[in-house]
């Protein structure tokens, strides 16, 4: 009826503009200095609209999020983006290498720094290998390794292929870090591989898939298949 739909439209009113309010009145209280210079903007520009003022409060505030929408003039705040699970939990630098979250739930990863179900027992370089070249010739080892891994995949695995992600070393603590995407055939899933050595040698390696809860054995397989070419060089390792 008319009379529901006029109360409706007054609720609606209300509401968005309580929450105007109640924004700028917090950004007033924690920015003061960026509502004060936009006050001369009143003086000089008497077309300002209430979108534009809000926009321009916004971003000035450091809220570019935060927006106006365009539909019967209603007032929407959006959430800023969120970082992807798979990149928050990557390891880097100046981060170790992330544990298996979700456990026992989930079961899509390996990682030697573990310390639940899904512990990979680390990779231990020859020691002949570490004393005459440091940690450099046990990272170059390790990537040497990890690039002869086949593109075509290996036990009907990784048929999309590889590639290298990112390399990176930092001269303050010595650490080397790499990280490779491996990619499935079919359904072109992502999994990533992560090798970090540290200056005193110690490796660290976390294989885990982006997408699902269980990777029916993949990343058991993929590591096995790593772990079995570093064993032939001489490094001690364990199977999954």
């Amino acid at each position: 009826s008319f009379f529901f739909e006029m109360v409706t439209m007054m609720k609606s009113r209300v509401k968005h503009t309580v929450l105007i309010i109640s924004t700028c009145i917090l950004l007033v209280l924690v920015y003061p200095d960026t509502v004060s210079g936009l006050s001369k903007d009143f003086k000089t520009n008497t077309s300002l609209t209430r979108k534009n003022v809000l926009s321009k409060l916004a971003k000035s505030a450091g809220y570019g999020w935060l927006v106006l929408g365009t539909t019967n003039e209603d007032f929407a705040m959006a959430a800023p983006p969120k970082t992807p699970k798979h990149v928050a939990e990557r390891g880097s630098l100046t981060k170790p290498l992330s544990p298996c979250y979700g456990q026992p739930v989930k079961n899509n990863c390996w990682c030697s720094e573990d310390t639940g179900l899904r512990k990979l027992e680390p990779w231990v370089p020859p020691s002949d290998l570490f004393k005459n070249g440091g940690a450099d010739a046990v990272f170059r080892d390790l990537v040497q390794t990890l690039q002869d891994y086949p593109q075509t995949g290996q036990n009907d695995i990784d048929g999309g292929g590889w590639s290298m992600a990112e390399e990176s070393y930092s001269k303050d603590n010595g650490v080397r870090y790499a990280r490779y995407e491996y990619t499935s055939l079919r359904f072109k899933y992502v999994d990533d591989v992560e090798i970090r050595v540290d200056a005193n040698g110690y490796v660290s390696s976390r294989s885990s898939s982006r997408d699902g809860g269980f990777d029916y054995g993949v990343n058991a397989v993929r590591l096995n298949y790593i772990a079995s070419a570093l064993e032939k060089k001489g490094w001690k390792v364990k199977f999954l």
